[in-house]
């Protein structure tokens, strides 16, 4: 059995850097995969309040039929739950866009958080699957 990828902090902050040098963009992982979709975590921008861009990341997941985007905002889908109507959010933010570059400790803690997110938006996103072709 194979194991799945895993975010470490260092890659999280090579994505950070990445991201402010050149001010757009999106990094992903792949981390998981369901019947009809594919489980990410990304990073990118977001603008949180008039012009106010920060660095974020999230887990959130894409159909196998579209092909990886670099849109942050548009691209990615964050699951839902049937019962209640509520987003799972997992938004983590990192820094904002002109912040230093985070330490890599921060980034590992950032980093443990979202890869502990992945197993529950999997689930979501398997019984979204489910209800959908109910």
């Amino acid at each position: 059995m194979s194991r799945r990828p895993k975010l470490t902090g260092r890659m999280l902050r090579d994505w950070v850097r990445w991201l402010q040098e050149r001010k757009c963009g999106c990094c992903h992982l792949e981390v998981a995969q369901t019947e009809n979709n594919i489980v990410f975590i990304c990073a990118g921008y977001r603008d949180l309040s008039d012009n106010d861009w920060n660095i974020c990341a999230m887990v959130a997941f894409q159909s196998r039929n579209n092909v990886c985007q670099c849109d942050y905002d548009i691209d990615f889908t964050m699951p839902w739950v049937p019962e209640t109507g509520d987003v799972v959010d997992t938004e983590e933010r990192i820094c904002k866009e002109d912040d230093k570059l985070p330490s890599l400790r921060e980034c590992s803690e950032i980093a443990k958080r979202l890869n502990s997110a992945v197993t529950m938006i999997k689930k979501s996103v398997i019984d979204l699957e489910r209800l959908n072709a109910a």
